[in-house]
């Protein structure tokens, strides 16, 4: 998923790239994997969107896109 794939209210998982489980797996490791309740900013590109991870579907993100992950006491 990059900055592209995303808006304020959705994210596109039509027309993103995909990537092997292999590099899922990776990619979670090393905490590019968002997960429900996340915040995605974008901070390359187009800087300033803003997305609300609502889903629990497995993805991952590219550099372009920073994980804000509020504690749970917050959420």
């Amino acid at each position: 998923m990059t900055v592209k794939d995303v808006t304020d209210s959705e994210m596109d998982f039509v027309n993103c790239s995909f990537i092997t489980t292999e590099d899922y797996i990776a990619a979670k490791e090393g905490n590019s994997a968002p997960q429900k309740g996340d915040v995605l900013f974008s901070k390359d590109g187009t800087v300033g969107k803003v997305h609300v991870v609502t889903t629990n579907r497995p993805f991952a993100v590219l550099s372009s896109l920073a994980i804000l992950r509020p504690k749970k006491e917050y959420s």
